[in-house]
């Protein structure tokens, strides 16, 4: 029900929230995958830190979000978008991390079969 509540209030948010908020959970996934921007570091700083771990490609949404942020650039569907994309790839690399190169095949039959 909590994810469903989310996924709502999420439609409601304009742009700028959108990507505020997704921006949020791309740091999120970093910190799961021990990368914690430093105290008094900024986000320039973090993202060539952080590169050193993560494709540089991937970390272009803290470019973007500097951007928007700091210009006063109204956000598009586009930029959403566009971070969207990049915590999906943050996600991906995170389970990687965490579940190692396994794949996972589900299966309605059990072993005893």
């Amino acid at each position: 029900v909590d994810l469903l509540v989310r996924w709502f209030r999420y439609r409601r948010k304009q742009e700028r929230e959108k990507l505020q908020f997704l921006f949020r959970r791309c740091i999120w996934l970093l910190k799961r995958m021990k990368l914690v921007p430093g105290t008094g570091e900024t986000l320039r700083e973090f993202k060539a830190r952080a590169s050193l771990s993560v494709p540089a490609e991937t970390l272009s949404f803290i470019d973007l979000y500097e951007e928007i942020c700091y210009s006063e650039r109204p956000a598009t569907p586009a930029d959403t978008e566009q971070i969207r994309q990049a915590c999906m790839v943050l996600f991906r690399l995170w389970i990687r991390k965490r579940f190692g190169k396994q794949t996972f095949l589900i299966s309605k039959k059990t072993p005893h079969e």
